[in-house]
């Protein structure tokens, strides 16, 4: 008859255990990567969305953007989600930052086109109402001469 060992089913039970409490933590460690990966990849399209903007005042910005997402490449690569998901924020923020910026020269672009166009527009305006100005002061001497020539 097979005698029982206390110590190898203590053993046995304990690595059970382990088992079973390092399974989540390397599954959740796996979500981990792959929510890093998608964030970095979401951080790359919007790069090349941006790019198809004219990004040539912001090309320092783009060019630390580019490296850092090769380097959370490399991170995610070798593991290290903590150190990706801190590089994920940083670079979120700089294409935010770059993304703001385009905006806001496009809108700076069209409001000086609109001021442009406003400036014609009063030049004009200034020019039609002195040709109205010099009718009716024209009108005025003619009305004169008829006036005159009637009596």
């Amino acid at each position: 008859m097979a005698k029982f060992n206390l110590r190898a089913a203590a053993g046995s039970l304990f690595f059970g255990v382990l088992l079973t409490a390092a399974v989540p933590a390397v599954n959740a460690f796996a979500q981990d990567i792959q929510t890093c990966r998608a964030e970095i990849q979401q951080h790359q399209k919007r790069v090349e969305k941006l790019k198809v903007e004219d990004v040539s005042r912001y090309n320092n910005e783009m060019s630390k953007i580019s490296s850092w997402i090769e380097e959370a490449s490399v991170l995610i690569e070798k593991n290290e989600a903590k150190k990706v998901k801190t590089l994920s924020v940083k670079i979120g923020v700089y294409i935010d930052f770059v993304a703001a910026s385009i905006e806001r020269d496009k809108v700076m672009r069209n409001a000086t086109e609109a001021e442009s166009k406003l400036k014609a527009i009063k030049a004009e305006y200034g020019k039609l109402d002195a040709q109205i100005q010099q009718l009716v002061a024209e009108e005025e001497v003619l009305q004169e001469k008829l006036a005159s020539l009637k009596k």
